[in-house]
């Protein structure tokens, strides 16, 4: 119910060039979308270039603090991105081993929760950057 919502909100947000965990994007949008620009760069007689990223561990380095205030900047309901950190606040785990042996509580500070329908469209508010002018 709060996708549904919000994911209209956030996609007319995001640049075209974020196709990760969006309806309708794939990889191939976005090979396409590299080639073309190549190809523009060479006929126009411009240098090319690329950058990969491989995000490790980028679920749980979401920084709650930034995700907040990106989410102030995108969702005009202020009701619903409360709802949205409070889901994220106050998470805590224990660990336990193959010998049954338990860790203590441990608080989570960052991230955002593997398996929720939500932490796509949330990572992609967090990655986001100002579109240019």
């Amino acid at each position: 119910m709060i996708h549904s919502r919000i994911e209209p909100v956030v996609d007319s947000q995001l640049p075209r060039e974020q196709a990760g965990f969006r309806r309708g994007r794939s990889t191939a949008d976005q090979v396409n979308l590299l080639c073309q620009d190549i190809e523009d760069s060479f006929q126009n007689n411009e240098k090319a270039g690329v950058v990969y990223l491989d995000l490790t561990a980028a679920y749980d380095t979401v920084w709650h603090r930034g995700l907040h205030l990106k989410l102030l900047r995108t969702i005009p309901d202020r009701h619903m991105v409360k709802f949205i950190m409070e889901t994220l606040s106050n998470r805590s785990f224990i660990l336990q081993t193959s010998s049954g042996q338990c860790s203590r509580l441990r608080r989570l500070k960052n991230g955002v929760p593997q398996g929720s329908v939500l932490s796509p469209m949330l990572f992609n508010v967090h990655d986001q950057h100002p579109r240019p002018t």
